[in-house]
């Protein structure tokens, strides 16, 4: 499952079955001070960003919705309203309903860290930590250098359809798109070595220019 905050045509998916993710509503920073030149945007991707609206806070709790579900996301208000959480490592929650849990992403060690998990336990949620490399402010700057790139990867032979700049499953950036003329697949699927290590060329490369890992995958995802 992944945690979609995402440039393109389309909008980012923030449900999943019962596992309900929460995105954080904290500011933007370049990742690890990287930059690049940027080039002209391909004509298949637009450079409008789906986010929560970062100047608002997040939705009070309903006092009469008592559901698991309101239980977990009335941790991200309670994070909102204390002192010590006024600069965070937070970047997202991944909320389990059914068993009353909740996995916080998260980059650092703080003390709003140490007390939300604290808080959690007091109103008997179960929450752990994933930590991750990087900030969800370094992770969304990583993301608009590879959009602002985007012809410069078209000309290597990967067209470029979104970015997803959280993932519950993967440690950096998870970059979609098409291969083409040198990276592409041979008519019956298969991919031959010398291709796959392109591939990897190309994904190492657009790592070292934004200081994040990438995942480099073929595909084009759906409307939610």
């Amino acid at each position: 499952m992944r945690i979609r905050i995402r440039t393109s045509r389309r909008h980012p998916l923030a449900v999943l079955g019962t596992v309900i993710v929460t995105l954080a509503t904290w500011g933007l920073s370049a990742c690890r001070a990287v930059t690049a030149s940027p080039g002209e945007l391909s004509p298949f991707v637009t450079p409008t960003q789906w986010l929560e609206d970062t100047s608002l806070p997040p939705d009070p709790p309903d006092p009469l919705d008592t559901s698991n579900q309101s239980k977990l996301d009335a941790i991200r208000w309670w994070m909102y309203n204390q002192p010590e959480c006024a600069a965070n490592g937070y970047i997202a929650q991944v909320n389990d309903a059914d068993t009353l849990s909740v996995r916080l992403l998260w980059y650092g060690d703080d003390p709003c860290l140490q007390a939300t998990l604290a808080y959690a336990a007091s109103i008997g949620i179960n929450a752990t930590v994933d930590y991750r490399s990087v900030s969800l402010q370094q992770t969304l700057a990583a993301q608009s250098i590879i959009f602002a790139n985007a012809n410069t990867y078209a000309s290597q032979g990967f067209q470029l359809r979104t970015v997803e700049a959280i993932s519950a499953d993967f440690d950096g950036l998870v970059v979609m798109g098409l291969f083409t003329g040198p990276l592409a697949a041979n008519p019956d699927g298969t991919v031959t070595p010398a291709v796959q290590s392109a591939r990897q060329a190309l994904s190492d490369s657009i790592a070292a220019t934004v200081g994040c890992q990438i995942q480099l995958t073929e595909g084009d995802a759906g409307p939610s």
